[in-house]
């Protein structure tokens, strides 16, 4: 029984007059960064899809949301999803399917947050670059610690996502951690065969390699805040993502 108070997705339409329909695509939500607009889906993209609901009993309820209330205006119904006859290589333990599908899913919520990351942390660099050379009361001495932490940058970017130089030219190049979680996630997303050893060996790999960029990312962002506050102390200009408290003398 699947029905222990676990969201798994949600739909939103617009309200309107009339009979509207809204329809579920079997499968469950992952934690992907929150977008505002809703992820492509095209030859390089899925749309964030999540892996198939494995069978078993659901229920659906409809909920108002309304200027910020949110107002239940129907109760559980309850359906069963069923698997079709159609596999031949389908796991017996879809309990061991499901723990894997959701430890991909916690490991590609961490790498997709530390990319989102990674992103915002090259934009602050960018600015503080920026700020020292236009400034007059900057210290040039900075500009080192920027080109330091912006080679570390590049390094992080090669290990979630491999060398793009090399990528370009097709020449093979060590995967990233991100891609290697990519490769384990596809395999099981359409599948209720058992995670192949292959995909196994991808996320454990994908998971010890984050454990260790991932403290480097960190220290990257501790280096920033201290950078920052050497500027603050020099009264520069706001660049994005300082935090500072502004008070009148």
């Amino acid at each position: 029984d699947l029905m222990d108070g676990t969201i798994l997705n949600k739909i939103k339409k617009p309200a309107s007059g009339g009979t509207g329909t809204a329809t579920w695509d079997l499968r469950v939500m992952v934690s992907n960064p929150t977008r505002l607009t809703p992820a492509p889906v095209n030859r390089y993209g899925d749309g964030g899809l999540g892996p198939l609901a494995m069978p078993g009993f659901y229920t659906v309820e409809m909920v108002l949301a309304n200027n910020g209330t949110f107002t239940q205006i129907t109760d559980p119904v309850k359906f069963e999803v069923k698997l079709l006859d159609n596999r031949s290589l389908q796991t017996d333990d879809l309990d061991a399917l499901i723990a894997f599908q959701n430890d991909i899913n916690t490991l590609n919520r961490s790498i997709e947050g530390a990319q989102k990351q990674m992103g915002e942390t090259n934009d602050r660099l960018k600015y503080i670059k920026r700020a020292i050379e236009e400034y007059p009361n900057a210290d040039f001495s900075w500009m080192k610690k920027v080109e330091a932490l912006e080679e570390t940058m590049y390094d992080l970017n090669i290990a979630f996502n491999g060398d793009p130089v090399k990528a370009k030219y097709q020449f093979e190049y060590y995967p990233g951690l991100a891609e290697r979680l990519g490769i384990a996630s596809y395999s099981t997303m359409e599948s209720f065969s058992a995670p192949t050893k292959t995909a196994i060996m991808n996320y454990q790999i994908a998971l010890e390699e984050y454990n260790v960029e991932i403290v480097k990312l960190q220290k990257v962002v501790a280096d920033i805040r201290a950078l920052e506050a050497e500027m603050d102390a020099a009264n520069m200009p706001y660049t994005p993502g300082r935090n500072e408290n502004w008070k009148e003398d």
